[in-house]
């Protein structure tokens, strides 16, 4: 398995790509996302990082990402990102405890995956129109830490890439495979990874 710098490497440099182009990024970043599920969990999400890249922006990070030898996945079809880090400042008035988020929460969005383990929360959702995939929203709750990131364009092609690297990082291809096969997915189109070596909440 990869490990959890490598990732951290590529963020960085897409961070570096995206700050390098003028008016490709501004600060606003998921404003309205974080104002939403602070509402609704109960806590307070001081901002760290955040950030709004437009299409120009994306495709510095893709070609900034391709020159640096870190891309994993396509940028292709992304028009659009918000990203934002926030530190878990204290509670609102009237929680005892931070409220769990749901995927029955957010209006309009269908869960893709939800994962909750002791002090962490991470869920994932999608927007279509026509059939197609033109929204993505991630959330990671910690108890310290939050981050939100939110992606419009054409997603479709950039999730299966993403189901492939995870697949793969497993060494379980035959799922990949499989899953592929229930959503009733072209081979040709996404090639089977080899096996690796070891918007608004209601």
């Amino acid at each position: 398995m990869k490990t959890r710098t490598e990732p951290v490497r590529a963020v960085l440099v897409l961070a570096a790509t995206l700050l390098a182009g003028s008016g490709c990024v501004s600060l606003h970043g998921p404003e309205e996302w974080r104002r939403d599920l602070s509402a609704e969990s109960g806590v307070v999400l001081d901002p760290e990082v955040s950030l709004s890249v437009n299409r120009a922006g994306v495709w510095l990070a893709r070609v900034g990402l391709k020159m640096s030898g870190e891309q994993e996945i396509s940028l292709k079809g992304v028009h659009h990102v918000d990203v934002g880090v926030y530190r878990v400042v204290g509670l609102r008035k009237g929680f005892e405890a931070p409220r769990a988020i749901h995927p029955d929460q957010f209006r309009g969005w269908s869960p893709l995956a939800r994962v909750r383990e002791e002090g962490e929360q991470v869920l994932v959702l999608t927007r279509e129109r026509s059939e197609k995939i033109r929204q993505m929203l991630v959330v990671v709750a910690e108890a310290d830490e939050w981050v939100i990131v939110r992606v419009k364009g054409k997603l479709d092609r950039i999730l299966e890439e993403a189901m492939a690297m995870a697949f793969d990082e497993v060494d379980r291809a035959d799922l990949y495979r499989k899953t592929r096969e229930e959503r009733g997915l072209e081979t040709e189109e996404t090639p089977e990874p080899e096996r690796g070596d070891g918007e608004t909440i209601s």
